[in-house]
């Protein structure tokens, strides 16, 4: 393992302890990590202060470090719709983690992705394009999907479904997380439905209460969806139900006031 030992540094630990898991497994406790071009230098007790010592970073199978606490409350704020809010939280992690973005265990992908949340939520698309291709170079294919069908969702939503289609069905074949999946799945139903492929956008919506029914935050869009797939295809009476089922269980979302809206469509109000 080639390494290098640095005259000591007696100075005070200044950052959180880490753990290095180098390829052969051998683990490195550290007061600290900086990066030094291609190598990760590790501040680790020597004589009775700090020393360095390098290691190469394609020689690290694994950072061991404690979860940002920023990462979580990050994504309570968009949950809450605040992506102003959570793009502040999570600067400090992007900052402090961007140099080892490229290690695996490194929580740099994870906010990237949240980040990339609040920026298309603000509409900033270029930002956010620039995370997803940064996301190229985490050494985590599955982040970099996440970041793509993203994009691939707002592409639909900017009207150029036919490249959004391109990338969740590269996403479909590629990705194992079901979080990812699911917003895949999502997005491919939204370019069907604007196809008017009615049928197929129903079965693409409907893919989510069976196989992914823990994203639950995604089911007033795939209610949604799947009911004007369905009335699409003239089946108005499960389009009728899951509309009600839509406003019935999430009263308060903007998919439930447009189910409300399409319901009075198929069953206008009775007039005395």
């Amino acid at each position: 393992m080639k390494r290098w030992l640095l005259i000591p540094l007696l100075l005070a630990p200044c950052l959180q302890a880490q753990t290095l898991v180098l390829s052969d497994g051998k683990e490195i406790i550290t007061q600290g990590i900086r990066r030094a071009g291609n190598n990760i230098m590790a501040k680790v007790p020597v004589g009775t202060g700090l020393g360095e010592v390098g290691y190469p970073a394609s020689a690290i199978s694994q950072l061991k470090t404690a979860k940002p606490p920023q990462i979580e409350s990050a994504g309570k704020l968009l949950q809450a719709g605040e992506p102003a809010d959570a793009i502040v939280q999570l600067r400090p992690v992007l900052t402090a983690q961007e140099p080892f973005r490229d290690l695996p265990g490194s929580w740099w992908g994870e906010a990237a992705i949240l980040q990339i949340d609040a920026l298309l939520a603000l509409e900033k698309d270029g930002e956010a394009a620039a995370y997803v291709n940064a996301l190229k170079s985490s050494r985590k294919p599955e982040d970099e999907s996440a970041g793509q069908v993203r994009l691939a969702s707002r592409m639909v939503k900017k009207g150029d479904p036919v490249k959004a289609l391109e990338i969740v069905e590269t996403v479909i074949k590629q990705s194992s997380d079901p979080k990812t999946l699911s917003l895949a799945w999502v997005t491919k139903g939204e370019v069907l439905l604007k196809n008017r492929d009615f049928a197929n956008a129903a079965m693409s919506f409907l893919r989510l209460p069976v196989f992914f029914p823990e994203e639950k935050s995604l089911m007033p869009q795939v209610l949604l969806g799947a009911s004007l797939a369905m009335k699409g295809a003239n089946d108005l009476g499960n389009a009728k139900t899951y509309f009600t089922t839509l406003i019935t269980d999430y009263p308060n979302t903007p998919e439930a006031a447009k189910a409300k809206i399409e319901l009075q469509k198929i069953e206008p109000p009775k007039t005395l």
